[in-house]
């Protein structure tokens, strides 16, 4: 009976994950007003109490509290405990894509320690890195200036391009993450302004690299776009095949920032983020407008 409840819990999830996959996708000819994205924003929302359900009731089992699980049963469970978690993530990625389409999407400014939010996002992602036997290389000095900013919003940047380099970088090769003050940074030519303004010149510039195939030239320009589309192949030499890395370029320019790719097939990628230490633009919440922080370099 406990293995029948657990295979149609697994096929619940994977049915509602493809639903869910399916529901990010938008046709050109069929765009979607404010309203109707704010209605998804909220039911993507209050999906989260039944997740939270789920994976408490499968830790709950998979830790024998109520019973002494047998091999097959562990298995099933632990199958169901991997689909939770990247349903959850499927989740999280559509509520952050909604919200910032809907523009309900707001920063908190606080002053952050850049070392110590890296240090973080490194040990969130450190155990798929060794499941894949990947040396994970870090050129991070003991500090950094002063940086104001959403702390969330700056490590969910950091662990997007980490997951990317994972994906795509082979097993029992390196990835390396690189955080350094740079006073004066000219930003290449294809980075472009921001919103028609030069970002500032004193930036922390972060670097994540892989050693993966790298990413044709003429692929490169979508990169940054939402992948989840049918008429949209996976790009080769890319890790992320969905919005992980268009939500990093969103939250990257709600912060003045730039974000570009550096890459050349059979050589890796490079993906740069510059965040400005000065007239950094930052939507705060309770308010419509954006509003400048000094971000002062020491």
């Amino acid at each position: 009976h406990a293995q029948s409840q657990i295979r149609s819990l697994n096929e619940s999830l994977a049915q509602a994950q493809n639903r869910l996959a399916r529901s990010i996708p938008l046709p050109e000819s069929a765009p979607v007003d404010a309203s109707q994205l704010e209605v998804m924003l909220s039911i993507a929302q209050e999906l989260r109490t039944p997740m939270s359900s789920i994976i408490g009731y499968v830790d709950l089992l998979l830790g024998e509290s109520i019973g002494i699980l047998g091999a097959l049963q562990r298995q099933f469970l632990q199958r169901v405990k991997a689909n939770t978690d990247r349903l959850g993530t499927l989740l999280e990625d559509f509520v952050r894509v909604t919200a910032i389409g809907t523009g309900q999407m707001r920063l908190q400014p606080v002053d952050v320690n850049l070392v110590s939010l890296i240090d973080d996002s490194i040990t969130a992602t450190r155990t798929q890195f060794r499941e894949k036997g990947i040396t994970l290389q870090i050129d991070v000095p003991d500090s950094l200036p002063p940086f104001t900013g959403d702390r969330d919003a700056i490590q969910q940047i950091v662990i997007r391009l980490l997951n990317n380099a994972y994906l795509a970088a082979p097993t029992d090769s390196d990835v390396s993450i690189s955080a350094r003050y740079e006073p004066h940074y000219k930003l290449p030519l294809d980075a472009g302004p921001v919103n028609g303004k030069t970002p500032a010149p004193d930036i922390i510039l972060l670097a994540v690299r892989d050693r993966g195939g790298g990413i044709p030239l003429d692929e490169q320009a979508r990169v940054f776009s939402r992948l989840y589309r049918a008429d949209n192949p996976l790009i080769q030499g890319l890790g992320d095949t969905g919005v992980g890395l268009s939500i990093a370029r969103a939250l990257t320019e709600m912060h003045g920032g730039r974000i570009w790719l550096e890459s050349q097939p059979g050589t890796g990628s490079t993906f740069r983020v510059a965040l400005p230490l000065r007239r950094a633009v930052i939507t705060a919440p309770n308010n419509d407008q954006p509003r400048e922080i000094s971000n002062a370099a020491s």
